[in-house]
């Protein structure tokens, strides 16, 4: 089911495509512009993974961290 859950848009093109309004910025970086196809897509994969100690000590189960799997999460946040 993971995989069609992550095929399937969650809202037509036209409302991801679209700018969220401005946010102000943390500190004195500059504002930075999302989409909601951004907020849509990216937030939810990266929230868990940021959480996953916390997720997997509420759940009472155990951590798979690999290189594999984390190296890619990782490395999609530095070229972004």
């Amino acid at each position: 089911m993971a995989a069609k859950a992550v095929r399937a848009p969650l809202a037509p093109g036209l409302i991801r495509n679209r700018a969220m309004p401005d946010l102000q910025p943390v500190g004195d970086g500059p504002l930075e512009p999302w989409t909601y196809e951004y907020l849509l897509d990216v937030i939810p994969t990266r929230d868990p993974w940021m959480h996953r100690v916390d997720i997997s000590l509420a759940t009472d189960r155990p951590r798979h961290l690999t290189h594999d799997h984390d190296g890619v999460l990782v490395d999609d946040v530095v070229t972004e």
